[in-house]
């Protein structure tokens, strides 16, 4: 496979070229990557970010990462490192959530900062108590 394909022939989230790959390693290696799963298919590298039981109950659950996600990433890690150092290995949920425009489900909360909280609610609308997002922002279990 030509390693300098274009942007033309590119399916879904997968980075092709050298300079692709490395500028998207070089972004992440500035956040704590435990989250982060990639394969390989062929000449083809597939990134995510595990996000399970982050948007609802029980759920197993993956975000895509690409070459157009380098601005957003760069972003999240600058807006929280600014807040409070180390605030950026909470990355995941603040990348996620805007990708989403979705807040994670109530449940989770309780594991992001509070400093995190108004930048997660901004990413979209209150969510619905319902089965696969029994609890609010406190903690309390709200489904019946």
């Amino acid at each position: 496979m030509d390693r300098r394909q274009t942007d033309n022939n590119r399916r879904g989230n997968e980075v092709r070229t050298f300079d692709e790959i490395h500028t998207l390693v070089k972004t992440l290696a500035g956040l704590d990557i435990d989250d982060l799963w990639w394969h390989t298919d062929g000449d083809e590298v597939k990134v995510c970010v595990n996000c399970n039981d982050i948007f609802a109950w029980g759920c197993s659950d993956a975000e895509d990462v690409d070459v157009r996600d380098i601005e957003l990433l760069k972003e999240v890690h600058d807006t929280l490192e600014a807040i409070e150092t180390g605030l950026s290995a909470y990355w995941m949920y603040l990348y996620c959530s805007k990708k989403r425009k979705i807040r994670p489900q109530g449940a989770v909360y309780k594991s992001i900062p509070k400093e995190m909280w108004s930048l997660i609610n901004a990413c979209g609308p209150e969510r619905e108590i319902d089965i696969g997002n029994p609890y609010n922002q406190n903690d309390e279990y709200m489904y019946k």
